[in-house]
């Protein structure tokens, strides 16, 4: 029912407060009412005293504004510590007003008050006029009521939800006061606490009662507040004011709170802070009010650093000075300052051991793609550090530096700094302003460790470096990690799984040679400020960093100095520089990728394992020690260009690829070699580089005289069977030869069209005497002309080459070796006009130029192809000097095969011109297995000698003068004897020509074939009958040649004449058969008086031109010239009358009764050397010693 009561409206269970009526009337009114449950206040009001709820009836009233909040404001502004509201009864709800607290007052006012249970403030605006520091609240929960008195009971179930809390010292707070009750189950929940100076405080007045459980302050904005939430402790209490217990904390919970905007205006004593607890967990489980989870469980921070369970902070310095405190001298134990995602605008000095500095990347590599939001510390100021460490035990994980700064961690050894980690952090933009020439370094990481201790176990470790700048003009440097002893002895000092890149001085700075330097690692053993002593640095380890994009006038990967930059003998020692990579580095003056100082005293050390791509290892100190850098990748499998190091460093052997160990291509007695050609360059003279198993993309110059270069397969024939499944060391590029006395052995060579780009265009290039090349293959090579890059004066490509043009070479021998698989191609491809007619010449051997002796024995060659011209073996001159002519090549017991050309038939053996000396003394061909399309050519006047050589089933093809009669008629590898002399199986070449007349064909010794078979080849168009004259009986037949029948084989003396109507022009091989001693040739034959059928054995006419034919008893008085046709001995030297010349003779008998005996020219037993040397060629000069 609707009515009025003492100035205030009453309608059902609501009583309406008008502007110009009293509130505490209404109240008062609706207390004593007990139908009226709710107060509403309509328009604005300004109080005299404090409003009060409190008494019988009071329980569960409800004020509110008549409308919104907007619409009533309730100012009270007094110089006393009375609150606007106090709520002394339970059930109380005070919502949807603007309250106003003002005044001057020197103890704590209240804009609500509540010391009952069960009460609400929400949805109101509680403000603070007082324009001076007060100790005021916003709102107080706490058990004490206005009266001053303790409450009946604890205070329970207050909620302070969705308010505007603003300008007090404290937003909200909740206090117990006495000792006989507590606080509990309060929630504050969806405000919004700004501009005061802490938002939310909770606390124990001295000798109170502990905090209850369940004080929830959740879904809160605090924003611009001095603290967010303050837990009061006995730390905070006030000289001349309140005194505090530490309030327990095991039942206080903050989460999903936004704090932002910090204001240290605001705070007491200027350092803002987001939580500060300063209570007591009670229970040794209670993870308390900020638990390590307390960032996750809350919102959005404007900055984050939580230390323990103390204090969250927007800013890191804060906590380090105030609450990281000293530990005991005993207490090991690290402490943790965590750091979250953010921008912290600030220098931090942690100057407290044990402390790790940790931020939301700890444990995640600087460089790691994973890594979350950074925690970034900037001092936006170029001349001072970032950040400062003064004290030992430190960590720092997880956190971004960034520039402009001049360090951005510098490391001050005043408290000794043992034990500082550096992990996982980045390190960013880091540019030098600074004009001071003394401190004017870029360094992302610096210790300047001036003092007489020690510092010891100092680890930087995967952590990014990104931009080290210096733009101030001076002795500039600019330095990723710096570390200078200034007195103190470092130890364990461990630099590991960094990046660092981008370290440059301004182009702008730098005054010449020894100015700019842009140091990955700077290591300095230096004095001390006061010049006495520089201290020492031992056992340091820099590995598996990548160091990039260094720029200065000196640029240097890794650098280790001593003082005064390499003036003293005093530097690092006992370090390891291991599993780097250093590339990009650009200096005007100095490109290094590792430059060690000019002591000699490194101890005992390691730099191995790096990849330096880019940049020199540089040792400076001269001719007095040398720098061990082997094992090493250079950026490619052949290792350091001799400009990549000074003379004074070892490189070798070095790495053949960025991420594999050490191939040992070759060693020299102990020492071992990533390349042949740098164990052949280290090699002394009558030292063997002993090359491993495996393939070399190099070329090999051997310039040392008595060097002999060793594969795995040295002494291993590379014609053998062994050979075929045998390791090779494969080189692909060509082997040089520039010294006397050098031995090739037991390699396979195989290069590609680099190496025959230029003259000498050989695989195997011999330029000096006493060279032996021996058990080598050289095989599977495809060129084609038109990729040679010199190709206007490279036409040929060699196998194997002798040469020299001017300087005659002796004492070459070249055997056992294997030429295959060679093809050479191209020349078809040319433009008409613009090859040569040389063009494509493919050489398996060559001896070319001034040679004064060379022995090619015993090797083979096979599968040789070209679209030129292929010749085998060839001896020639040069066309640089007509007077270099070749002499003494002895070529024996080579096997030549499988030869293919286009623009010629292949060649086998090639005397090239009267260049050579080409003699039968001089040119030596014998003993070869020859089966290729044309066999022995010679383009010389001279013959050679070309005797006794193998070709097969066929007769031989010789182009030009050559002696090459007899021939073998076995291949020389089956030949079971060690000499010319005891060869026994040989033959001669016949040439047998006819019109249709019978031929006569004398046999001074033994056939080892019957008649049939040494004619086989022969065409015989109308059939062919062989007779035998015998002196007694006349002409027999002895074989029907095509037939067969009554085949028969002619003895020592015998001559057969072939009888036919065929025209014939052919060649057959007689084979000699002297294998038993019962037919050797035959020193005379049996004649009779009268006319004889004889062969002549290739006997010279006397000066008169009579035939020099003797008998034994008798006398020779007429002969005939020939009977008829006579077959050419093509291959013999000039004779009057061929070996194998029919020829009768007419002897009268001069004594006795006996037979006339015939002498052939045989002498007893006479081998096969005599028999070539006497009786086919009685003329040459070894016949008439």
């Amino acid at each position: 029912m609707a009515g009025s009561a003492a100035g205030v409206s009453i309608d059902g269970d609501t009583v309406t407060v008008a502007p110009d009526e009293s509130i505490q009337t209404g109240i008062d009114e609706a207390i004593g009412n007990d139908s009226v449950d709710t107060v509403q206040i309509e328009g604005d009001h300004t109080l005299d005293s404090s409003i009060v709820i409190a008494g019988p009836g009071a329980e569960g009233l409800t004020i509110e504004s008549a409308g919104s909040r907007s619409d009533t404001t309730i100012s009270y502004s007094a110089d006393d510590g009375t609150p606007t509201f106090a709520i002394d009864a339970d059930g109380v709800t005070v919502r949807d007003l603007t309250i106003e607290r003002g005044g001057e007052s020197t103890t704590v006012a209240q804009g609500v008050r509540v010391a009952a249970s069960s009460v609400e403030v929400s949805g109101n605006v509680i403000t603070s006029t007082n324009d001076t520091d007060q100790t005021d609240n916003g709102v107080i929960v706490t058990d004490e009521n206005s009266s001053g008195e303790s409450v009946g009971s604890d205070v329970a179930g207050v909620t302070v939800l969705d308010n505007e809390i603003n300008g007090f010292p404290v937003g909200v707070a909740a206090a117990t006061q006495t000792g006989e009750n507590t606080v509990s189950d309060l929630t504050i929940s969806g405000n919004d606490l700004y501009s005061n100076g802490v938002g939310v405080g909770l606390s124990q007045v001295a000798g109170a009662a502990d905090f209850g459980d369940q004080i929830d302050i959740d879904s809160n904005t605090f924003d611009g507040n001095g603290v967010g939430v303050y837990v009061f402790g006995e730390d905070d209490s006030e000289d001349d004011g309140l005194t505090f217990d530490d309030a327990r904390t095991d039942g206080v919970s903050i989460t999903n709170n936004d704090f932002l905007n910090p204001n240290s205006d605001l705070a007491v004593d200027g350092n803002a802070y987001h939580v500060v607890n300063n209570g007591n967990e009670m229970s040794d489980d209670a993870e308390g009010p900020v638990p390590s989870t307390f960032v996750d469980e809350n919102g959005q921070f404007d900055g984050a650093v939580q230390y323990d369970d103390n204090v969250v902070s927007p800013a890191i310095q804060p906590v380090f000075d105030n609450f990281v405190e000293e530990p005991d001298p005993d207490d090991t134990e690290q402490r943790t300052v965590r750091v979250f995602s953010g921008v912290y605008n600030e220098r931090v000095t942690i100057d407290t051991p044990n402390v790790t500095l940790e931020g939301p990347n700890a444990g995640e590599p600087g460089t790691s793609d994973n890594r979350d939001d950074e925690a970034v510390i900037s001092t936006d100021d170029g001349t001072t550090q970032a950040v400062t460490v003064t004290a030992p035990n430190v960590i720092i994980d997880g956190v971004q530096v960034d520039g402009p700064a001049r360090t951005g961690i510098s490391i001050d050894n005043t408290n000794n700094v043992s034990g500082l980690t550096v992990a996982n952090t980045q390190i960013t933009d880091i540019e030098s302003t600074a004009s001071d020439q003394n401190y004017n370094d870029g360094r992302a990481i610096a210790a300047y460790l001036d003092g007489d201790g020690e510092a010891s176990d100092i680890a930087i470790e995967n952590t990014l470096i990104d931009g080290v700048s210096n733009t101030e003009g001076g002795d500039e440097r600019a330095r990723g990690i710096s570390v200078n002893t200034q007195g103190t002895d470092v130890s364990g000092l461990e630099i590991r799984d960094n990046v660092i890149s981008n370290v440059e001085v301004s182009e702008s700075v730098g005054d010449g040679v020894d100015s700019a330097k842009a140091d990955g690692v700077q290591l300095n053993v230096e004095l001390d400020t006061d010049g006495d002593d520089p201290g020492s640095l031992t056992g340091a380890v820099v590995d598996g960093n990548t160091i990039e994009g260094l720029t200065a006038d000196k640029a240097t990967g890794v650098r280790l100095a001593e003082d005064g930059d390499f003036d003293s003998d005093d530097g690092p020692r006992n370090f390891a520089i291991t599993n780097n990579t250093v590339n990009d580095v650009t200096g005007d003056t100095d490109e290094n990728a590792i430059a060690v100082g000019g002591y000699s005293d490194l101890g005992d050390y390691d730099i191995s394992q790096n990849n330096l791509s880019d940049g020199a290892v540089e040792y400076y100190a001269g001719d007095s020690a040398t720098l061990d850098a082997t094992e090493n990748y250079w950026g490619s499998a052949d290792g350091p260009d001799e400009s990549d190091y000074t003379s004074n460093v070892d490189v070798n052997p070095w790495l053949t690829s960025a991420d594999g160990e050490a191939d040992i291509a070759a060693t020299v007695g102990d020492e071992e070699f990533s390349s042949i050609q740098s164990a052949v360059t280290a090699a002394d003279e009558y030292d063997t580089v002993e090359v491993n198993a495996g393939t070399y993309d190099e070329r090999v110059t051997i310039n040392t005289p008595n060097v002999t270069l060793e594969g795995p397969n040295e002494g291993v024939s590379a014609n053998s069977d062994e050979r075929l499944e045998a390791e090779e060391a494969t080189i692909e590029g060509q082997i040089s030869v520039n010294a006397d006395n050098v031995t090739v052995d037991g390699v396979e060579v195989s290069p590609d069209t680099e190496a025959f780009d230029t003259l000498p265009a050989a695989a195997i290039i011999v330029g000096e005497s006493n060279a032996t090349i021996q058990n080598n293959r050289v095989g599977d090579i495809e060129i084609n002309i038109t990729d040679i890059e010199d190709v206007d004066n490279v036409n040929s490509i060699q196998g194997i080459q002798i040469y020299n043009a001017d300087t005659e070479l002796t004492g070459i021998t070249v055997h056992d070796n294997l030429v295959e698989n060679v093809s050479f191609n191209g020349s078809s491809q040319a433009t008409s006009g613009e090859w040569g007619v040389d063009f494509g010449n493919l050489y398996g051997i060559h001896v070319q130029g001034e040679i004064g002796n060379a022995e090619v024995r015993e090797n083979t060659l096979r599968n040789l192809n070209s679209d030129g011209y292929v010749l085998g073996m060839a001896v020639s001159g040069t066309d640089s000097n007509d007077d270099a002519n070749p002499e003494n090549v002895n070529i024996t017991q080579n096997t030549l095969e499988t030869f293919n050309a286009e623009g010629a038939p292949a060649e086998g053996v090639v005397i090239s011109s009267d260049r050579v000396n080409a003699d039968y003394e001089s040119i030596k061909i014998n003993r070869n297995s020859l089966d290729v399309p044309v066999d022995i050519v010679n383009y010389a006047s001279e013959s050679p000698d070309a005797r006794l050589n193998y070709y097969g089933d066929d007769v031989p093809t010789v182009t030009g003068n050559a002696v090459y009669d007899p021939v073998l008629t076995t291949a020389p590898s089956d030949l079971d004897v060690d000499s010319v002399e005891d060869t026994t199986e040989y033959g001669s070449v016949l040439e047998v020509k006819s019109d249709g007349e019978a031929v006569a064909v004398g046999f001074t010794a033994p056939s080892e074939e019957p008649v049939s078979d040494l004619f086989s080849d022969v065409e015989f168009e109308s059939g062919a009958a062989a007779y035998r004259y015998d002196v007694d009986s006349g002409f027999e037949l002895v074989s029907n040649i095509e037939s067969a029948d009554g085949d028969y084989t002619p003895n020592a003396g015998e001559v057969i004449v072939i009888a036919t109507d065929s025209a014939i022009d052919d060649e057959i091989v007689v084979p000699i058969d002297v294998t038993e001693t019962d037919t050797e040739s035959a020193t005379e034959v049996d004649i009779n008086s009268g006319w004889n059928l004889v062969p002549t054995g290739a006997a010279d006419g006397d000066a008169d031109g009579n035939p020099d034919i003797v008998v034994r008893d008798g006398s020779i008085l007429e002969t005939t010239q020939e009977l008829q046709e006579q077959p050419e001995q093509v291959g013999a030297p000039y004779a009057e009358y061929g070996a194998f010349d029919g020829t009768w003779v007419y002897v009268e008998r001069t004594s006795g009764d006996n037979n006339i005996g015939l002498l052939t020219g045989y002498a007893e037993g006479q081998s096969a050397e005599q028999y070539y040397q006497d009786v086919l060629n009685p003329n040459d000069e070894e016949s008439e010693e």
